[in-house]
């Protein structure tokens, strides 16, 4: 059997397997979408740790039928290029770039980003499990529309090696274009490492650091610190050691805390200075489309954000009625 779509997500996300050895990655073959009887798929499901349905993969519209605690789902072209992953003899699973596009019509524009981030990144110190290029070669590869159409309007939007959610959100805000309800700044690299002159690796003994977002040409390096600022000494110390190495080095360093991601007006602040650091115009958090942007896109990457009544929201009135997806509205 071969375990897709949602099943397949979930097992990627939870099993913490990644592909090290590509001749494990075969062509579906009718052998392995060979029937499976329903009790042999949940046990399997549930030594994998999988919840039901288990959705599997078939290739022969005549082997689909209803099941009970199963979904088969019928996929042709995924026998011309390798896209699954060989678990033991009889039993695979879609790769996550295959299992991201079988899904990707059944999640939101901003769904499907955060998810990419997510696979493309190094959440809890993981390595990735995809990467935009190899998404990328599977989007040209495939020979079915499903999935296409979300994967091509994101794919240029995909950064690779994000480490965390938080990470992922701050990323999306700033490069996402307007159309999409973003700040249209140039692409950052994430988590690139800035080698460290031979002072500062005696200090940090290490080579390199690595910042969160990095700008290399514009010089700017950002970090997003999940911790509440001044909360102890020594994290202030290591804060002021990383932002001397980082301009001693030439770099402008600037660091984004929790509190200022969450509120808008702390947030609008810290955009402005990467804004004018990257020789890009500022954004007005008094400007009511703006401010009206911002909001629907956090909900729609953050659906958890509360932003209940923020210093930005204390300070304004809003004229013409609170912008769609501002938390006044609910």
């Amino acid at each position: 059997m071969i375990i897709s779509h949602e099943s397949a997500i979930e097992f990627w996300q939870k099993t913490g397997l990644r592909i090290g050895d590509q001749a494990c990655v075969l062509p579906a073959t009718p052998e392995l979408c060979a029937h499976t009887g329903c009790s042999d798929a949940l046990l399997q499901a549930d030594e994998l740790g999988l919840s039901a349905p288990l959705h599997l993969l078939k290739l022969d519209a005549n082997s689909l039928g209803a099941r009970a605690m199963t979904k088969l789902h019928l996929e042709r072209g995924c026998d011309h290029h390798p896209c699954v992953f060989l678990l033991k003899p009889g039993i695979a699973v879609t790769t996550p770039e295959l299992a991201f596009m079988q899904t990707a019509s059944r999640r939101t524009d901003a769904q499907n980003l955060m998810l990419a981030y997510e696979l493309c990144g190094s959440y809890g110190e993981l390595p990735p499990l995809m990467s935009p290029e190899r998404l990328g070669r599977m989007l040209s590869a495939r020979t079915l529309k499903a999935g296409c159409g979300p994967t091509r309007r994101i794919l240029p939007f995909i950064l690779a090696e994000s480490k965390s959610a938080a990470e992922s959100l701050l990323s999306l805000h700033l490069i996402l274009p307007r159309s999409m309800d973003g700040f249209a700044f140039k692409k950052p690299l994430l988590n690139h490492p800035v080698r460290l002159n031979a002072t500062h690796r005696r200090v940090f003994h290490v080579d390199s650091l690595r910042p969160d977002l990095l700008w290399e040409e514009d010089r700017l390096a950002v970090e997003y610190d999940s911790r509440e600022r001044h909360s102890d000494y020594e994290a202030r110390e290591r804060d002021a050691l990383r932002s001397n190495a980082f301009q001693d080095m030439g770099y402008d360093y600037l660091c984004i805390t929790k509190s200022q991601l969450e509120d808008a007006g702390l947030f609008f602040a810290q955009v402005q200075t990467i804004a004018r650091k990257l020789g890009h115009t500022a954004p007005d958090p008094l400007d009511m489309d703006q401010l009206a942007a911002f909001y629907r896109i956090r909900m729609e990457l953050s659906p958890d954000w509360l932003g209940a009544c923020d210093e930005l929201t204390r300070r304004i009135d809003f004229p013409q009625g609170v912008p769609k997806g501002h938390p006044r509205r609910r």
